[in-house]
């Protein structure tokens, strides 16, 4: 059979040819094919992100619609009517999409369901695409709709697979529909000053029916159907700072009615205080309260006034059914480390905090739309450091230069899902922070390509953008910084937000490669000396994206400590010591396969070392590794196509990890995973 590109994620049979297929590719490629699969041509290859499902009308074959899915804010729903030849965006554009389903009675119903989303949703449109609507009543936050079906014969049912997140527990949800007799509207207000309440939710427990009043802006509606069980349901409150309340609804046959719900507030405390360094001199900053509410987090938000001062006056007393934790972070001006309070004790008489700061170890700067500083923010801390960040998005242009006044002297910019290129300023920016003598780590996804033609990296940094690459790993180059290191940018409990990795070509010779994607392709820089004298460390990849979480631990304490100067590289200097802390094997990627695929695993300890692949009647098949091993991060690439000179038959094997500690001290470790090897 012919090849339809690679990363294949879905394959549909058009209903009316067995001859005509779609593809639909991990590079956000499409691909069509007449001879049944034997030759395959690209249709469509501008998109970012992946193609994970594709849809073709039963009744009209020339239709057809596939999902585009990417992170960081890429995604829609692609439609073609020519069969397959021109593929068009619908008005889902920027949403990632992952599920698709046409209704079998009426095609130009669609639904499309999101994947992942804070607000877990499906759309359905009723024109073919051209104009959408939500239908996410009932369906919980954060969910991933997996997949759509719809009845063959009943235009009412539609169910759809969801989970929490990517990978939690979830279930299947029937979406209730059919003759709509009632409905009533209204909103949620104060009972004293009749302002619309806009922090909570209301449920309708025996629909499912749910509405978060934070996108309605405290408003509400709700539908009765035919089949509902209740004229007069008991409707379920929560929000903050209120008493929670039920109360009953009640529709009116074949009309839309209005009717407001009023909310008592809560006994109000206050929360306050100052922050200051340890000269007691006022420090400006940013002060969140994040309320854990039962429905969710309520984030409260404050700015220090010019003598450090701050007061949250409308702080509920402790009520249990609604709140169960106050949490207060503090974001203060550079170079001030953040502050954080996980649970505060409240009271009637309130609280008083005297908030002193000091200088933190590094300045955090980001193009951080998504919060993709939770990674650096996570690595840092477990690592004893501290941090201030500066958000660009909501700051604007960040001074890099200011990185002087940190402990290590050092500046972690990361691009996020940013894919165009810095304006000069910003670029001078970066500059000034070497000229300065400030140590800089750059790391991101299109950083190098879209800044390819700028001085700062040709003559600064002495790298040109080689092109994009697909590979999802990356590994240390041999007796440099990450000698022993691999580790994939995909998957969780990375950020998963990398679409169009660069790779890169040096054009220094003080510019030293120290990480690659394969042979010939640099994933990664050190410069020695850069400016007046900073070191840098630039990555074509975003750092968020590193899985096992605890590789990206071990990357940062390295980047750190080459910067800060504790960790010395060289051309002759001997191999890392990188120590992981447990023995581990990772789950084979890409799985399923054909023909190659990476295996990772970690060793703590000086062991003997096996990896071996078993069938599926436990019988070894070929030996991989056998032979002792220096702690450290491995990463091992194996092609079942000529391994041994024999190619295996397509079908389900296992991997196996043996370690045994050479001096005898533990238990042998063993660890088993399931591989699929397709042909």
């Amino acid at each position: 059979m012919g090849q339809a590109g690679s990363n294949l994620c879905t394959l549909v049979i058009r209903n009316d040819s067995a001859n005509i297929l779609y593809a639909g590719s991990g590079a956000g490629k499409i691909a069509k094919s007449i001879d049944s699969g034997a030759n395959w041509r690209v249709v469509q290859g501008t998109q970012i992100g992946e193609i994970p499902k594709i849809v073709a009308s039963r009744t009209n074959p020339l239709t057809a619609f596939a999902t585009l899915c990417g992170c960081g804010g890429t995604g829609g729903l692609l439609k073609t009517t020519d069969g397959g030849e021109h593929w068009l965006e619908t008005p889902l554009v920027g949403i990632p999409i992952w599920s698709v389903a046409i209704d079998e009675i009426d095609t130009e119903t669609v639904f499309a369901g999101t994947f992942p989303n804070a607000a877990t949703t499906v759309y359905k449109s009723t024109d073919g695409g051209s104009s959408w609507i939500p239908i996410n009543a009932g369906l919980p936050g954060g969910g991933s709709v997996w997949n759509l079906k719809t009845h063959p014969q009943n235009k009412y049912f539609l169910f759809a697979s969801i989970t929490q997140g990517t990978s939690g527990f979830g279930g299947i949800y029937r979406f209730r529909t059919g003759p709509l007799r009632s409905v009533i509207e209204g909103a949620i207000l104060d009972s004293v000053s009749h302002d619309t309440v806009s922090t909570g939710i209301i449920r309708n427990p025996s629909t499912g029916d749910s509405v978060d009043l934070h996108s309605s802006r405290g408003k509400f509606t709700f539908p009765y159907y035919a089949s509902d069980y209740a004229l007069t349901p008991t409707v379920h409150v929560e929000a903050y700072p209120f008493y929670v309340k039920d109360a009953p609804l009640y529709f009116v046959p074949d009309s839309t009615s209005h009717q407001d719900l009023e909310l008592q507030k809560l006994p109000l405390t206050s929360i306050k205080g100052t922050v200051s360094d340890t000269l007691n001199h006022p420090i400006k900053g940013d002060i969140g309260v994040a309320v854990s509410a039962s429905y969710g987090i309520v984030d409260l938000r404050k700015t220090t006034d010019s003598t450090g001062y701050f007061e949250f006056d409308n702080i509920a007393r402790p009520y249990p059914p609604l709140i169960s934790n106050y949490a207060l972070s503090v974001n203060p001006e550079t170079p001030f480390r953040h502050l954080q309070i996980p649970s505060l004790d409240v009271d009637s008489a309130g609280l008083t905090l005297p908030l002193v700061s000091r200088p933190a170890d590094v300045f955090l700067v980001g193009e951080d739309s998504l919060n993709f500083r939770s990674y650096f923010q996570a690595a840092l801390d477990s690592l004893g450091l501290y941090w201030n960040v500066w958000n660009t998005v909501n700051k604007g242009p960040a001074p890099f230069q200011r990185g002087r006044f940190f402990k290590k002297n050092t500046v972690i910019y990361f691009t996020g899902t940013k894919h165009t290129p810095l304006a000069k300023t910003e670029l001078d920016s970066l500059a000034a922070c070497l000229e300065a003598r400030c140590n800089l780590f750059i790391t991101g996804q299109d950083f190098v390509e879209k800044n390819d033609t700028s001085a700062f990296l040709r003559t600064e940094l002495g790298v040109r953008f080689a092109g994009n690459t697909h590979t999802l790993g990356a590994s240390g180059v041999s007796g440099d910084l990450f000698n022993g290191f691999g580790f994939f940018t995909f998957g969780s409990p990375g950020a998963n937000d990398q679409t169009s990795r660069d790779s890169f070509l040096i054009t220094n010779p003080r510019t030293k490669a120290i990480l690659t994607y394969g042979v010939g392709k640099v994933a990664g820089v050190r410069i020695d000396s850069a400016g007046a004298g900073g070191k840098v460390i630039l990555m074509g990849f975003g750092f968020e994206a590193i899985t096992p979480e605890p590789t990206r631990r071990s990357v940062l304490q390295r980047i750190v400590g080459y910067l800060d100067g504790s960790i010395v590289v060289g051309v002759n200097e001997p191999p890392g010591d990188h120590i992981p802390d447990t023995f581990s094997l990772a789950q084979n990627y890409p799985n399923p396969f054909n023909p190659v695929t990476t295996i990772l695993y970690n060793v703590p300890v000086r062991s003997f070392i096996q990896i071996a692949i078993f069938n599926v009647v436990g019988g070894r098949v070929r030996t991989l590794v056998s032979e002792i091993r220096s702690p450290g991060d491995y990463a091992l690439r194996w092609d079942g196509s000529n391994d041994a000179g024999e190619a295996l038959p397509s079908g389900v094997y296992f991997y196996q990890l043996t370690g045994v500690n050479t001096e005898g001290i533990s238990r042998p470790f063993t660890s088993t995973k399931k591989l699929l090897l397709i042909r």
